[in-house]
């Protein structure tokens, strides 16, 4: 057990300053733990630290954050709100990332083994010890889920307190003895300006969108309308006129969009089969659902939209096999069925590497227990950006 003093004085201040901001803040009491299934205490990223400081005599108040799976640029920018929020309460501040590396180092890690895991230490390693923050937002998504880390967005989020000014820093130590990458490093402003890594971060996206708009295929262009209509003015458009659609996308078929924010997923809702009429009323159907209906996510709001990307994914006519054998994650989506319960799962998919693992994550998702019989069917996809 750790008992410390909240600063009640700089939470409120930091609530008004992300008032306009990309990230939202919430204030969670035993009420609010209720409301949002979220258990009212500190885990071990938060208490751990706190445990140490206090044994080494600091005197301090605390702010405990948890951070929400927000798009990296936006917790980079919440960061640069705590600099401006001590900044103006004139506190003397220490902003500290508690996380782990990759949990797959070794075999026998928590994460089990894969040699990204490795790459992805190592590679963040050098990014610290060089100061070269913006090679953060250049990492490949695909490696950052394949190293099955927990303390990037933490550390990223830190790192924005940062913005604008320039720091020695110091990578004090890195070890892996359990399979999981424990690091130690330190971030101390030197008081001189730097160039905003914000602004730059800015005009890439604008002009990685621009250069995405061009290129867009009919089905995502569809898609987008579709949201982007809706949204501003509530009403549902009309389907295209036949002799606007290509003749490829006037069948019929199971459809999903998936819609992207910043690199990261912001709803993605789909049919296993076709029932809006055609594709094209398929994707329109779809892409109202994954922006305003995913349980998992927020109505997308009008001030989103220009920083949405699509993707629409056509399926083929499932066929029935007869084992993981017969499946390929890269190839092949998976329809797994038992019990009158169906899952299923998109082919080429970060972190989804073998058959088992795919049926494994289908089943899940339709409740159907492990080592339960199941049938098991692989379809192709054909996926428009």
């Amino acid at each position: 057990r750790v008992q410390v003093e909240v600063d009640t004085g700089f939470i409120k201040t930091l609530q008004e300053k992300t008032k306009e901001g990309p990230v939202a803040l919430l204030r969670v009491g035993p009420g609010e733990s209720y409301r949002y299934d979220v258990r009212h205490r500190l885990d071990h990223g938060a208490l751990v630290p706190m445990l140490f400081l206090q044994k080494a005599g600091v005197e301090a108040r605390y702010v405990n954050l948890t951070y929400g799976l927000y798009p990296y640029r936006d917790l980079y920018e919440f960061g640069k709100t705590l600099e401006e929020t001590a900044a103006l309460l004139k506190r003397k501040t220490v902003i500290l990332a508690s996380g782990d590396l990759s949990h797959c180092l070794i075999p026998g890690a928590p994460g089990g083994f894969r040699r990204e895991g490795r790459v992805f230490d190592e590679t963040l390693v050098e990014i610290l010890q060089a100061g070269a923050l913006e090679d953060l937002f250049f990492l490949e998504p695909d490696l950052i889920e394949k190293a099955g880390e927990c303390g990037f967005r933490s550390l990223v989020l830190a790192l924005g307190a940062l913005e604008g000014r320039e720091f020695t820093p110091r990578v004090l130590s890195y070890e892996g003895p359990f399979g999981v990458g424990y690091l130690v490093a330190s971030f101390r402003p030197t008081g001189r300006e730097a160039p905003s890594l914000l602004e730059k971060l800015r005009d890439r996206e604008e002009g990685s969108l621009s250069r995405y708009r061009e290129k867009e295929s009919f089905p995502a262009a569809l898609a987008r309308k579709t949201l982007e209509a809706y949204v501003r003015t509530r009403k549902k458009p009309p389907p295209p006129p036949p002799d606007e659609i290509p003749p490829e996308f006037q069948g019929a078929a199971g459809v999903f969009v998936s819609l992207k924010k910043k690199g990261q997923l912001r709803g993605c809702i789909g049919t296993t089969e076709n029932t809006a009429g055609d594709i094209s009323q398929e994707i329109m159907q779809n892409a109202l659902s994954a922006g305003l209906r995913d349980p998992r996510f927020p109505p997308v709001m009008e001030g989103e939209l220009p920083e949405l990307t699509y993707s629409v994914d056509i399926l083929g006519e499932p066929e029935e096999v007869e084992g993981p054998g017969e499946l390929d994650p890269a190839v092949y989506g998976v329809v797994v069925e038992a019990r009158g319960k169906r899952g299923l799962l998109l082919p080429d998919l970060p972190g989804v590497d073998t058959p088992e693992e795919q049926v494994e994550i289908a089943s899940r998702k339709a409740g159907i227990n492990p080592g339960e019989k199941v049938r098991l069917y692989r379809f192709r996809v054909d996926r428009y950006h």
